[in-house]
């Protein structure tokens, strides 16, 4: 993992900075300055994925519709509102980046409650929430982010499927997604403490 991390090194002699080593090398060296960053090259094995940012939640969900995305490390070139490159190289800041972002507008547009409780849209299907779990796995399996406002039985259906839900945890979820009054009643009518008025 320590690869993928941005290393800054301090060296006692000036080092060349030239791309041939197949490292990334960015050096704003003078005399009196010997520090070079320097980062590894996305490989070629990696999947590049070309993310506009006016539209990043939906190119970000039409990427990840590929399960085969998840047996390949992911680099992310953006596109800024004028379909101009961004100048950066993904060594995995640019993906960080691109993560931020998808679930700030995923919260923001497809989540309701305390617990950020993904809701039903119109055009979202099983396609669309199976690539949203695709990228809670992805963004952590490489970058270790994960979203920790995610309502937890969305989050543990990403993981481990659908068959792993305790009664318990839909009801928790469920309170996440209502109300404080509206969860008081539920928690009355689950002990079976309702007046007449309140059925």
């Amino acid at each position: 993992m320590l690869d993928y991390w941005l290393t800054v090194i301090k060296l006692n002699r000036p080092v060349p900075t030239h791309s041939d080593s197949g490292l990334l090398a960015h050096s704003d060296q003078t005399e009196s300055s010997n520090t070079i960053i320097y980062a590894p090259r996305p490989t070629n094995s990696d999947r590049v994925l070309r993310i506009r940012r006016a539209y990043l939640m939906t190119d970000m969900i039409k990427k990840f519709k590929d399960h085969m995305i998840m047996k390949e490390p992911v680099s992310v070139d953006m596109v800024n509102s004028f379909g101009n490159e961004e100048h950066a190289v993904d060594t995995n800041g640019v993906f960080l980046d691109a993560l931020s972002a998808f679930w700030s507008s995923f919260f923001d547009s497809c989540s309701v409650g305390e617990e950020e409780s993904p809701v039903i849209r119109h055009d979202f299907q099983s396609t669309e929430w199976e690539s949203v779990e695709r990228i809670v796995v992805k963004g952590y399996q490489q970058l270790k982010f994960f979203p920790v406002k995610l309502n937890k039985a969305f989050f543990v259906a990403a993981l481990f499927g659908e068959g792993d839900f305790t009664d318990e945890l839909l009801l928790n979820s469920f309170h996440g997604y209502v109300s404080q009054d509206e969860r008081d009643l539920v928690n009355l009518a689950i002990d079976n403490k309702l007046t007449e008025e309140q059925q």
